[in-house]
């Protein structure tokens, strides 16, 4: 895989886990949110293979400022220009991203003046699901970013 300018970006396809591996992975974490709903059960991606490479490989999430980058994305200032399609980095900390989803739903929440966003993601070897932006494994981390490659004014 390469970005847009040239940069070669390793990636490695896992192997398939065994179905019953899968499966108690499912049963786990749809007890722990009871909300999201599976979307694939399969392991050979990550969450960063699915927006850059087509649901085929895995990506290292360290190589994400790269691809950001070299792809000609740009950051949002916030939910409120969040639109379907763009992306949602987590980090597990300041400077390290954990985690990605594409967003595929977004209503507002007028009593709060929100949004409530709704993201697909793969759970690392775990399944692919669909769910709200803040239901995410806690080794995910919190702190959000949003990022887009829409071209507006051109």
């Amino acid at each position: 895989m390469a970005t847009k300018r040239g940069t070669l970006i390793p990636n490695e396809r896992r192997r398939e886990r065994p179905p019953e591996a899968l499966k108690a992975a499912k049963e786990i974490w749809t007890q722990k949110y009871p909300n999201i709903r599976l979307r694939s059960l399969t392991a050979v991606y990550n969450c960063v293979g699915l927006p850059f490479a087509s649901r085929r490989t895995c990506i290292d999430p360290e190589h994400l400022k790269t691809i950001l980058r070299e792809d000609d994305y740009r950051p949002l200032s916030g939910e409120h220009e969040v639109e379907i399609g763009d992306l949602v980095l987590y980090r597990s900390n300041k400077d390290e991203y954990s985690h990605i989803a594409v967003v595929v739903k977004k209503e507002p929440k007028v009593i709060n003046a929100s949004f409530e966003i709704t993201v697909v993601s793969q759970w690392g070897a775990d399944g692919e699901y669909i769910h709200l932006i803040d239901e995410v494994p806690d080794s995910y981390g919190t702190i959000k970013e949003f990022w887009t490659d829409r071209r507006i004014n051109q």
